[in-house]
């Protein structure tokens, strides 16, 4: 019987998550936080526009 280890889903890459969060957005902002060269943390804020 064959022995299996848990496989865990590879984190996105940082392009591609930047990316995906920018997708559909009109207004707002993205903050990207960096340690020691790398993105360790990805920040959206959406702002929701409304017409007099």
């Amino acid at each position: 019987m064959p022995m299996h280890k848990d496989k865990k889903e590879a984190p996105p890459l940082p392009l591609e998550k930047v990316s995906e969060l920018l997708a559909g957005m009109k207004f707002g902002t993205l903050e990207l936080t960096v340690h020691d060269g790398r993105v360790v943390q990805i920040e959206r804020r959406e702002r929701v526009r409304i017409s007099a």
